[in-house]
């Protein structure tokens, strides 16, 4: 595959070609991480997606000087985005003194839940209704793979992958905002 071809649909926008390429391409970078990283698959998808975009991002601000390593680009994306996963989700040490500490009273904790609720269903009201109806789709199937979604939606998995993370990506926006008023 010619990369500079990929490029230059994420340049022009040219979604058709761009999902004709990462269709092409999502296969490979999710078996990269699965093969040298150990990723689970769902980590996978998730890291190939965010270095398409981490990309594109790259790419339309034209800090991408060779697109003919774009490859090892979005590689190099992909793992760093795994392993800052990784570390995320790895335990951390705790304190001696644990035992000790007591839990937080049980209202506080509902009282806190239902607050994110709130300010949750805030951000989804500013959301327009195609956006809202398709991370609906998500809450009521979050199981759901995106190949399922896609034929739902009728359109490309790579489209639902992406308009996934871009919903997504709005409303965490939205809610950090409002938890900081």
């Amino acid at each position: 595959m010619e990369y500079s071809k990929l490029a230059a649909a994420f340049s022009k926008n040219d979604t058709t070609k761009i999902n004709q390429y990462v269709e092409e391409l999502r296969p490979r970078i999710i078996r990269f991480l699965h093969i040298h990283l150990n990723a689970s698959p769902e980590d996978a998808e998730d890291c190939a997606q965010e270095a398409f975009l981490t990309s594109l991002e790259t790419i339309k601000a034209g800090k991408m000087r060779d697109v003919e390593h774009l490859l090892s680009f979005l590689l190099s994306v992909s793992r760093n985005h795994y392993l800052n996963l990784k570390i995320k989700k790895s335990p951390q040490l705790v304190d001696e003194d644990f035992d000790k500490r007591s839990a937080p009273p049980k209202q506080l904790s509902e009282l806190l839940d239902k607050e994110k609720q709130e300010l949750l269903a805030k951000c989804l009201e500013k959301l327009n209704d195609d956006y809202r109806s398709f991370i609906s789709y998500w809450f009521a199937n979050p199981g759901s793979e995106a190949k399922k979604a896609a034929k739902y939606f009728k359109m490309s998995v790579a489209s639902v992958w992406t308009k996934k993370h871009r919903i997504i990506k709005k409303l965490n926006d939205c809610y950090q905002k409002k938890i900081k008023k």
